[in-house]
């Protein structure tokens, strides 16, 4: 599925939204993974699979949602 420019603007303010909110997420989200759409947290658990059967239920494309671990602070990781 090729990305359009509208779609990368979206992801990209969500990834960024994501970066400047981690500290508040780490608090409700930590070792958890998270799907991000419009600033907000639609779906969390404690594996990737578990978000992508809640966003299918909620109908959502999952190739048009931010989907991110919340690390522990002090470590990173790259999806």
């Amino acid at each position: 599925m090729r990305m359009g420019l509208q779609q990368f603007q979206e992801f990209e303010k969500d990834a960024n939204w994501f970066n400047s909110h981690l500290d508040e997420l780490r608090k409700e989200y930590v070792n958890e993974f998270v799907a991000v759409e419009d600033g907000n947290v639609i779906s969390s658990g404690k594996t990737v699979d578990s978000v992508l059967e809640k966003l299918k239920k909620m109908r959502k494309d999952p190739g048009r949602v931010l989907i991110e671990f919340v690390h522990e602070k002090g470590k990173t990781i790259l999806l």
